[in-house]
């Protein structure tokens, strides 16, 4: 054989045996397709994974004459459980303020989806218990206990954490604040955590929770969180927890960029987003270099 005919002989063989590795590499590695989270207004979120479907803080009615609320189409495709609403694995409530979730919206939405779930509060739970629905519903009611110890919970394969975080302090004129949660879940390997209206006066009982242990990448915190005259407590808490991007929610319905705007030039933080566009989707997805979060 010349020397020719063996280096053409060697190049096929080389060429076929790329060309079968990268045939058989292709169904059993494919390229991770990116979590989706759509904000929907105020804190609620639709985050969508390969297999799981989760609606946190949604749908809600009340805006108290200050926050942003959903548009009536999106509750329409929230409550007949159409697009992009069908087929949800659950639903979280992080607290029962009106505007984080309605008991009779949800309600309605649970009646088309069958198989949809329901988890939040026992206060939140306890009250839909007395709602004219029927008596399979309350079956679907999974309840956080109240105290410090989270409530851990599994939907299929999808396991969810309620770590107990203080709500957001009131003055004295105004209701005393609710039970609040911080849900944390894993849904295609990114590790979310929604921490509805947390207050930044919780740092000693954040680092009792289970919330630092939770190598959190995306954490969604409201926009009160970062009050200036609790700023140090907010970056403490967040350096406890240690997220790799914060998704900053609960902006009002006039100019969200502009009020979000000195809150993201904050230093000693971490990487944060404004959520500040209703019905805006974003890409979640994991790289080299950490977490990437992109709008779609």
């Amino acid at each position: 054989m010349s020397l020719h005919r063996f280096f053409v002989l060697l190049a096929s063989i080389l060429a076929l045996g790329v060309s079968r590795s990268a045939e058989a590499a292709a169904p059993g590695d494919p390229t991770p397709k990116p979590v989706s989270l759509t904000f929907i207004a105020n804190e609620g979120v639709l985050i969508v994974g390969s297999t799981q479907k989760v609606l946190i803080d949604a749908p809600f009615t009340e805006s108290y004459g200050i926050f942003a609320v959903p548009s009536a189409a999106v509750l329409g495709q929230i409550r007949t459980a159409t697009p992009p609403f069908d087929g949800l694995t659950c639903i979280l409530a992080t607290h029962g303020d009106g505007d984080h979730i309605s008991l009779e919206e949800a309600g309605l939405h649970l009646q088309r989806d069958t198989r949809c779930a329901f988890f939040a509060p026992t206060a939140v739970t306890s009250a839909f218990g007395k709602l004219p629905f029927p008596a399979d519903l309350t079956e679907r009611m999974k309840s956080a206990a109240p105290g410090e110890s989270p409530t851990r919970v599994k939907f299929g394969d999808l396991e969810v954490t309620a770590v107990p975080v203080a709500h957001l302090l009131r003055p004295p004129t105004m209701p005393p604040p609710p039970p609040n949660v911080a849900h944390v879940l894993t849904i295609d390997g990114i590790r979310f955590a929604h921490t509805g209206d947390m207050g930044p006066h919780t740092l000693d009982a954040i680092r009792r929770s289970v919330l630092p242990g939770e190598h959190i990448d995306v954490m969604i915190v409201n926009v009160y969180f970062f009050a200036a005259e609790t700023i140090d407590s907010a970056r403490a808490i967040l350096a406890e927890v240690k997220p790799q991007v914060v998704l900053l929610a609960h902006l009002g319905p006039n100019a969200p960029a502009k009020q979000a705007e000195p809150i993201l030039k904050l230093a000693g933080f971490p990487r944060m987003i404004a959520l500040d566009t209703p019905m805006q989707t974003y890409s979640v997805s994991r790289e080299e270099n950490g977490i990437r979060i992109e709008k779609r």
